[in-house]
């Protein structure tokens, strides 16, 4: 009696192999909509959605208020550089990094608790954005932090620019934009490292990732 279930191995082999080149080009085609490596995850929310990154590391986004969810993955702090030039944005992925000990000493004072809720533009400027369990403060969002083991989701939500100039290191100018202006593109430079015996100098890098943020409608 003939098995009608029976398919001849050469076919069965051609749809083994279907399925594989099926599945490789999936892989190939979805990428991550949001930064991640293996220290960090960085993604873009505006309204409550998630935007999604194309294959250039760039979100398009309104003007209005967005929020920065940061997930820090077995490291207590990410840095991050923020400001309208694209020099980091472009440089090489292991290309050598200005001052790059020096990074911690380099950080911006910011509110306790994103209280301001402004993002500082600052030539040379550094971001320190951290979770430090033996603190009773942090400079993100007061609500909304997730901590678990030795990872930590936080938000950050940014509603306006403060721009620094510092021409005259005296006394530098300081004013405020809102994002419904007609600000330029905005790039992100984030960086993780560990930091020597010595606090306050950087030493082993360990990941890095430049996002550009570009607006869809005219101010």
């Amino acid at each position: 009696m003939q098995n009608d279930i029976f398919v001849p191995r050469k076919t069965f082999k051609m749809k083994l192999l279907n399925l594989f080149f099926a599945f490789i080009l999936c892989c190939c085609i979805i990428r991550p909509s949001h930064a991640q490596t293996k220290t960090f995850d960085i993604e873009v929310l505006q309204e409550g959605k998630r935007l999604q990154a194309n294959a250039a590391h760039e979100i398009r986004l309104k003007r209005a208020p967005f929020v920065l969810k940061i997930r820090l993955k077995g490291i207590r702090e990410v840095y991050c550089q923020a400001g309208f030039s694209d020099s980091m944005f472009i440089k090489p992925p292991k290309a050598a990094i200005e001052n790059y000990e020096n990074i911690p000493a380099m950080s911006m004072a910011e509110e306790k608790f994103n209280a301001s809720q402004a993002l500082i533009i600052r030539p040379e400027g550094w971001h320190c954005w951290f979770y430090d369990p033996k603190l009773d403060w942090h400079r993100f969002d007061q609500t909304g932090m997730i901590v678990k083991e030795n990872e930590v989701v936080a938000m950050k939500t940014i509603d306006k620019l403060l721009i620094i100039d510092n021409t005259d290191f005296k006394q530098p100018e300081r004013f405020e934009r809102k994002l419904s202006e007609p600000n330029p593109a905005l790039y992100l430079f984030f960086l993780s490292a560990a930091e020597m015996d010595e606090q306050w100098y950087l030493n082993e890098e360990f990941d890095r990732y430049a996002l550009k943020l570009s607006w869809i409608d005219k101010p």
